[in-house]
């Protein structure tokens, strides 16, 4: 197939002489005639069909030979592959044929050959696009005119009701669309969400196209379902010169779309400076709102485009209206860190403490984002540091959270309350320690910030830290607080850890002598929730400690009971080497095995048989384990119990395996236990 691809001839005819099958395919579905055909080596190809190759083999996107000559531009080889009757009508897995890619490749000379031999030119791909509509995307005036010449049907569209001449249009290629214009074909078509060729020229910025269209009377004014046109394209687009045409054409500057945007509010948005001026020029109300209360001079701020903010300031525009949401241009500029914007509107005498719907002002979001120079600007002009948002969130804590460390040392000098906190409770220190920021987190221990302080559900930084893993952070800790705290769950930060996996603070924190035993108010603690989650690093650390394997929670579990249940073979196989006792069994009577069986953990269930677990055991309800594996479809189970356990035990309602099996739908279980009944 190498030899055949890339051209060496010679190597192709002595491997020919040893017989090498020239029909075997690739993965993808090619063979050596494919690839000869792809590439145009018109020699290597006559030599294969000495071979009996069969030229009509397909590749798995169902193209062949004679497509991928045709697509590369190979026109020997097509007149070969013609010659030896291979079928140009073959359509691939997306239904393109010869024709197509020819026509979309622009190569005129096999147009004009798989014409001779009566392909069909109409034929549609799976998108309803045909071999003329990509001839007029990409520009190919010598196929389109060869086409037109064969009757083709101009106005076909595809299955988004897209035609030729829109995608002529689309792309600007202003001879096809002459062309397709003298075959009055209607160019106020238009596709299911209602834009039509003209809008496509003028979003595109072809000027000779719009004037064009308007000289055939093309209809300026139609608007796609959106409610847009082509001036709001246009003027979206920053195509001036089109803007220019459409005006003289009266077409009405103040249309707004069905999110009640208008062309001058999409100009402003998106920087476009000269269309702004121009649309001023013919007295464009400029305050008009969108449904969401927005206008133009928040667009322009918030997108950072000084020049048409001044030329708008000039326009008398109200700077401090405000949307739905209660923002406003100064606090979007502020966001966006557009420090010339918030300059002007400063000396606009904007007022900075206006609030929007979450409770945060322009100062907030500044913080929050870390626009520094911002910050400054508005710290001249003596803004509430102290406001809250409705989260009871203030500037600081947000710098805090979010990692603003030159935001956070510009607000420690302005001598802030950094001991507020919001509404659960949580100030600046939680936050910056569970968010990772260990330089905020230092600055504030050197402010002397109580790190101990817990809020209102009892957590405290230091917990948090360690529930997030971040060594960097607990080491800053270390020392400074009391590592015992627990939380009003009766929760620690070494159960947090251990829970977690996070082994380096484990380890740290053996060293400083934690309480290993503490346990929660469900009776859980540090070793039973690493069983619990999976943690087996964890759990081999904590039994090199001596630790009491046999504590149970309220429910009387144990750390081997959740770890069966859970499915975790490393920790169980870990306690048994322990010596655990796996039969013991929690207030209701279940056990680790019954455990087990009701969450289908094969590997485990194997285990505590080879453990002599007496596998007849029952709850207080009545129900053993193999009951609870009928119940819920565990096949493997079921099979490794048959013969070990007494298949008619009833629990306390009179229900057995059987009944369970057939309630639940288990068809393989109830029919395994049909012929053990038999």
């Amino acid at each position: 197939m190498l030899a055949c691809q890339n051209g060496h001839i010679q190597i192709v005819e002595l491997l020919l002489k040893e017989q090498v099958d020239p029909n075997v395919q690739e993965k993808n579905g090619s063979n050596a005639f494919m690839l000869a055909c792809k590439n145009g080596h018109t020699e290597i190809v006559k030599l294969l069909f000495k071979k009996i190759v069969d030229p009509n083999v397909l590749n798995n996107d169902g193209g062949n030979a004679l497509i991928l000559a045709c697509q590369n531009g190979h026109t020997q080889l097509v007149e070969l592959l013609l010659k030896e009757k291979v079928d140009p009508s073959v359509q691939n897995n997306k239904g393109g044929n010869a024709l197509m890619v020819a026509c979309e490749s622009g190569h005129t000379q096999i147009v004009e050959l798989l014409l001779k031999e009566q392909v069909d030119p109409n034929v549609q791909d799976n998108n309803g696009g045909n071999a003329f509509m990509l001839a007029c995307q990409n520009g190919h005036s010598p196929i389109v005119k060869l086409l037109l010449k064969k009757q083709v049907d101009p106005n076909v569209q595809m299955k988004n009701r897209w035609n030729a001449f829109m995608l002529a249009c689309r792309n600007g290629h202003a001879q096809i669309v002459e062309l397709l214009l003298k075959e009055r074909v209607d160019p106020n078509v238009q596709d299911y969400s209602g834009v039509n060729a003209f809008m496509l020229a003028c979003g595109n910025g072809n000027a000779y196209l719009v004037e064009l269209l308007l000289k055939k009377q093309v209809d300026p004014l139609v608007q796609s379902n959106s409610g847009s046109n082509a001036f709001i394209v246009a003027c979206e687009n920053g195509h001036t010169q089109i803007v220019e045409l459409l005006l003289k054409e009266k077409v009405d500057p103040h249309v707004q779309d069905n999110n009640g945007r208008n062309a001058f509010m999409l100009a402003c948005q998106n920087g476009h400076f000269p269309v702004v001026e121009l649309l001023l020029k013919k007295q464009v109300d400029p305050n008009v709102l969108d449904i969401n209360g927005g206008n133009a001079f928040i667009f322009a701020c918030a997108n950072g485009h000084t020049q048409i903010v001044e030329l708008l300031l000039k326009e008398q525009i109200d700077p401090n209206v405000q949307m739905k949401n209660g923002w406003n241009a100064f606090m979007f500029a502020c966001q966006g860190g557009h420090s010339q914007i918030v300059e002007l509107l400063v000396k606009e005498q904007i007022d900075p403490n206006v609030l929007n719907h979450n409770g945060e002002n322009a100062f907030i979001l500044a913080c929050k984002n870390g626009n520094t120079h911002i910050v400054e600007l508005l710290l001249k002009e003596q803004v509430d540091l102290n406001v809250h948002n409705n989260d009871g969130l203030n500037a600081f804590m947000l710098a805090c959270q979010n990692g603003q460390t030159q935001t956070v040392e510009l607000l420690l000098k302005q001598k802030i309350n950094f001991n507020v906190t919001n509404n659960d409770g949580v100030n600046v220190f939680m936050l910056a320690c569970q968010n990772g920021h260990a330089k905020i987190v230092e600055l504030l221990l050197r402010e002397k910030i109580d790190p101990n302080i817990q809020r209102k559900d009892g957590v405290n930084a230091f917990m948090l830290a360690c529930a997030k893993g971040d060594t960097q952070i607990v080491e800053l800790l270390i020392g400074k607080v009391n590592l015992n705290v627990r939380n009003n769950n009766g929760v620690n930060a070494f159960m947090l850890v251990c829970q977690n996996g996070h082994t380096q603070i484990v380890e740290l924190l053996l060293k400083e002598e934690v309480d290993l035993n503490v346990q929660n108010n469900d009776g859980l603690n540090a070793f039973f929730l690493a069983c619990y989650y999976g943690q087996t690093q964890t759990v081999e650390l904590l039994l090199k400690q001596k630790i009491d394997l046999h504590v149970t929670n309220n429910d009387g579990v144990n750390a081997f009971m959740v770890a069966c249940q859970n499915g975790h073979i490393k920790i169980v196989e870990l306690l048994l080497k322990e010596n655990i006792n796996p039969s013991i069994r929690r207030k209701d009577g279940g056990n680790a095995f019954i455990l087990a069986c009701g969450k289908g953990h094969t590997q485990i269930v194997e285990i505590l048989l080879k453990k002599q677990v007496n596998p007849n055991v029952q709850t207080i309800n009545g129900a053993n384990a193999f009951m609870l594996a009928c119940s819920s479809g565990h096949i493997k189970i079921v099979e490794l119990l048959i013969g070990k356990v007494n298949l008619n035990v009833r629990n306390n309602d009179g229900v057995n395996a059987f009944m369970l099996a057939c309630q639940n739908g288990h068809t393989e279980i109830v029919q395994l236990l049909l012929k053990e009944t038999n």
